[in-house]
Parts: C-alpha cells; sequence; structure tokens
C-alpha cells in the first residue's frame, strides 16, 4: 500500500507542478507590468487591507497546506502512513510559515488587479489634484529612496499620498500648497503614467 501511495503522489507531483509553475508565470505579468508602469495612491493598498486580508489569510493557508501535499514526508502524515507527533509537528511549522509568503503573493495580485482595472477599464478623467501638504515622508528600501506628499485633495475631497521626484520634495514644506495633473481612473483611484 504504501509504494502505490508513493507512485501516486509522484505522479501527481509532477502534473501539479507544470500546473502551478504555468499559473504564477501568468500571475507575475500584471504585478510586474503595473509595478514599473505607474505610481498609484496607497489607497488602493489600504483597500485591500481593510477588506480582502481575511480572505487573502485564509487562501494563503490553504494554498501552504495543499503545497506541502507535494513533499513527500508531509504527503505520508496527511495520507496517515506517518503518524509520528514530530512529522505532523513539521508539517504545521512548514504550513505556517510558508503562508506568509503566498498572503504576499496573493496582496500583490490583488493590488496589481485592481490598480489595471483602475487604469484600463472605464472612464479615465486627466485632473488637477490640489491641496495643502499634510506630510512628507521618504521611505528606503534596497539602496533607493522614494520621496512622497500626503496632500488633502479639494477634488477628491479626501487625503492622498502621492510620490513626488527628489526636487519637488525638498521645493516644498508642510503646509504649502501643491498642484499636479494626475488621472482618476474607474475605481476613483489616482494615478500617473511614469
Amino acid at each position: 500500500m504504501k509504494t502505490q501511495t508513493i507512485e501516486r503522489f509522484y505522479i501527481r507531483k509532477r502534473k501539479i507542478g507544470k500546473t502551478l509553475t504555468l499559473i504564477v508565470i501568468i500571475l507575475f505579468v500584471p504585478i510586474f507590468f503595473d509595478l514599473f508602469n505607474s505610481d498609484t495612491e496607497f489607497a488602493i493598498s489600504n483597500f485591500i487591507l481593510e477588506n480582502l486580508i481575511l480572505p487573502i489569510t485564509i487562501i494563503s493557508t490553504i494554498t501552504a497546506f495543499f503545497l506541502q501535499t507535494l513533499n513527500e514526508k508531509s504527503y505520508l502524515v496527511i495520507k496517515g502512513i506517518d503518524r509520528s507527533w514530530l512529522s505532523r509537528l513539521k508539517l504545521l511549522s512548514l504550513i505556517v510559515f510558508t503562508a506568509p509568503g503566498f498572503a504576499l503573493f496573493y496582496y500583490l495580485i490583488a493590488q496589481s488587479t485592481l490598480s489595471l482595472t483602475n487604469r484600463f477599464i472605464g472612464t479615465q478623467i486627466e485632473i488637477f489634484i490640489t491641496g495643502e501638504i499634510i506630510d512628507k515622508d521618504e521611505h528606503r528600501s534596497s539602496g533607493t529612496t522614494r520621496h512622497y506628499f500626503e496632500i488633502y485633495s479639494r477634488e477628491l475631497n479626501r487625503a492622498i499620498e502621492i510620490k513626488v521626484t527628489p526636487s519637488t520634495y525638498r521645493s516644498f514644506e508642510v503646509g504649502d500648497l501643491y498642484k499636479e495633473k494626475m488621472t482618476k481612473g474607474s475605481l476613483g483611484y489616482i494615478y500617473k503614467l511614469k
């Protein structure tokens, strides 16, 4: 019985491995397209964190569990052939430690999907964003520094954070009036093409 189970495991592993590789490649295309093509306001990220974090967590945990079935030792634990508590603990820890990686992956997919939908589906309106600078912020990562203004937009009637150039960042102070031409997408989020 154990031999038949392991043979089925390897046949299943090959089929699933090819399918997963194709799915990951297809899903990464919009993520990279979105990352390098425009600057979108942070409201999309906030929407995902406020409304989609629970579904992303559930799907990530299911994905982590499912992918652990591709590991021979984990597969034997799941099928009940290996019943040792140490093997079960290893399986549980693998799921717990891989689920956050999948959560990040699904978060990026959701963000790029909303951003691309905002930019390419429906009405796009060019507007001038005008407002008082509420805050200035610098984000440093991987040796680069990104500069942001948080302004209260009169046109949108809400606070937004937009990316600016280093020279623009140095030219303005908190309390100054800032104006920039941007595009309002179909979902109501603003963006500018790079």
